[in-house]
């Protein structure tokens, strides 16, 4: 996109954000599978695991000339910088969101976020590789009576309900990477998680 196309995106962006939140009601237009169409950074930055990394860093810093002094934007800055990488498709599916705050049915919501990872380097010799940064996590109910007050006990009908996001595991899925020596066990790992 343009500098002009991303300046129209972003005003766009600011002036939704800038609407009152969605009634309790709304939120059921929540459920369902979404492609990222734009981003204002990496689209790997989509991932709450991401989100959960510059909530675990926020104040870190680090030293090194060069790099932007934040600890997450510096390790960000460095792995964009990878030049054998790629990012293909980005897609949360949200499911279980209801227009109550106790939930649907006893259930709790969730987010699953999928950011499809590439890696090509010699491919004569080794075919490109693919694997999925795969996040699960719960999605919490939070009430505002509109009070202000930010209480997120049970509130009466028509408040505002916004979600706090728990990562509860991160991993890299659909993974060709585990064919490769030494990487066979690449499913198995899973990154920690905390509430982003």
């Amino acid at each position: 996109a343009s500098a002009a196309q991303r300046a129209e995106v972003e005003a766009l962006v600011a002036r939704l954000e800038a609407l009152p939140p969605a009634r309790a009601d709304g939120a059921l237009l929540l459920n369902g599978e979404w492609a990222l169409a734009y981003a204002s950074e990496d689209l790997t930055r989509s991932s709450p695991f991401f989100w959960e990394l510059r909530a675990v860093l926020r104040g870190a810093t680090q030293p090194l000339p060069g790099l932007p002094a934040p600890l997450a934007e510096a390790l960000f800055a460095i792995t964009d910088g990878i030049p054998f990488a790629s990012v293909g498709l980005a897609r949360h599916t949200i499911r279980g969101v209801a227009a109550d705050a106790d939930g649907a049915e006893g259930e709790a919501a969730e987010l699953t976020s999928e950011v499809e990872v590439n890696l090509q380097l010699l491919d004569a010799v080794l075919p490109p590789q693919r694997g999925t940064l795969t996040s699960v996590a719960t999605l919490l109910p939070v009430r505002d009576h509109g009070d202000g007050d930010g209480d997120d006990t049970a509130a009466a009908a028509g408040g505002v309900i916004t979600h706090a996001v728990q990562v509860r595991t991160t991993a890299v899925k659909q993974s060709t990477w585990a064919r490769l020596p030494l990487l066979g066990g690449v499913e198995s790992l899973e990154f920690p998680s905390r509430e982003a």
